[in-house]
């Protein structure tokens, strides 16, 4: 029995392998409730290799098919990943639009259903990221030995190297929390926006870093090894097309040696002499008559030199210390603030800049201003108020664009 259902498997398989196909790279993973697939759904049914919920009009690969479909196009999927991730992304981010409208116009089935379709797509969507990441990881594991050819083994690491980057920058420009107002009532859905969602997305980011860093780490490590492999290579090469070859010092010519070597220190060589040898004798005799020509009398005079007194006054070293006109404006801005000299008005730091005309940057003035500031001790920090005055920066609010600091005593 259990061979003829797996016989029944394997032709339905085989005869509506067309329609699997369809749905499987559609990424909606649904055969279209139609005419044309009537033939297919009622064969895929009858084996339970598909599915459908209520309410619904195509029916849905089961579990088990997607996982051998997956196992049979996982050189496909890595291919068509960070196309897959971003088409799953902006049909996410159209089911949103949709149950924007259909909660305006008051169609509450449709608002249920669009609902349930966000959940299961953003399911899929994590589901497809997690293994993506696992895939990378794979490699890591692995270290691409089931290639055998170093060469080709480095170009496969670049090529999952530019996959990996690709997918970091794609999930980076993801903005998770423009989806956590439209749950709604829904309590799972706002669940799954709100908490599981961001707290998935910032765990797969982590991860592909990770993965990303190792991966370059590991192309780092075969470039060196196949340099290594091709230099040793060469040497072979060389050996084997010269039988009886022996290096000698003899063939180098310093005029062609690369400039590393030229420069390289010398190496120094430690020799003893052989008492029992007598050609050490013959060198070393001349060596040792040489020695005693080269010695030279030393004549000790009996002159002493007088001892002269050496001045160590500390003032004839002192040397004029000049300030920085930067800082000393900079701290009498603050003493006089603190004395309540400018209690009724608001002191400009782009002002008193211009008044001065120092050879300073604006921003490097503010910045010098600021941080006088904010090192004063406590009791006199809390006496001056300090703003700046800058502008918004129109795709990250929470950065200004800072035009001018103003001070202004607090007390």
């Amino acid at each position: 029995m259990a061979v003829y259902d797996n016989q029944k498997v394997l032709n339905a398989l085989g005869s509506h392998s067309k329609v699997i196909d369809e749905a499987y790279r559609s990424n909606t993973m649904t055969i279209e409730d139609s005419l044309d697939n009537a033939t297919a759904i009622r064969s895929l049914r009858a084996v339970r290799l598909v599915w459908q919920m209520e309410g619904e009009d195509g029916y849905h690969l089961r579990h088990e098919l997607l996982n051998l479909l997956d196992f049979a196009a996982q050189d496909y999927r890595r291919a068509v990943a960070n196309e897959t991730i971003a088409a799953q992304w902006l049909a996410l981010k159209q089911s949103f639009e949709d149950l924007r409208q259909a909660r305006r116009i008051g169609a509450f089935d449709d608002v249920r259903r669009v609902e349930r379709d966000i959940s299961e797509s953003v399911a899929l969507l994590m589901e497809n990221l997690q293994y993506m990441i696992l895939s990378f990881n794979n490699h890591l594991y692995n270290r691409f030995t089931h290639i055998t050819d170093l060469s080709l083994r480095i170009q496969e690491n670049e090529r999952v190297v530019e996959r990996a980057r690709k997918l970091a920058e794609l999930l980076t420009s993801f903005s998770i929390g423009e989806f956590g107002e439209e749950a709604g009532n829904d309590r799972f859905l706002r669940k799954l926006l709100n908490k599981q969602l961001p707290s998935a997305m910032k765990t797969y980011v982590a991860d592909l870093s990770h993965s990303l860093y190792q991966l370059r780490d590991l192309l780092l490590d075969l470039r060196e090894s196949h340099r290594l492999t091709s230099l040793v290579s060469s040497f072979e090469a060389y050996y084997q097309a010269n039988p009886g070859f022996v290096p000698s010092v003899e063939d180098v010519e310093l005029s062609r040696c690369p400039d590393a070597v030229l420069l390289a220190p010398a190496m120094t060589i430690w020799a003893y002499p052989d008492i029992h040898d007598p050609l050490s004798d013959e060198v070393l005799a001349p060596i040792a008559a040489g020695a005693r020509d080269d010695q030279k009398e030393i004549v000790i005079s009996e002159n002493r030199t007088e001892l002269v007194p050496i001045d160590m006054d500390p003032a004839g070293h002192t040397q004029a210390d000049e300030r920085d006109p930067v800082a000393e404006l900079i701290e009498s801005v603050v003493d006089m603030i603190l004395a309540g000299e400018f209690k009724n008005n608001v002191i400009r730091g782009s002002e008193i800049l211009q008044t001065f005309d120092l050879d300073i940057e604006l921003l490097d003035w503010l910045s010098l201003l600021s941080a006088a500031v904010d090192g004063l001790p406590g009791q006199e920090r809390k006496q001056i108020k300090m703003h700046f005055v800058g502008d918004v920066d129109t795709i990250y609010p929470d950065n200004l664009w800072v035009r001018d600091l103003h001070l202004q005593w607090g007390s």
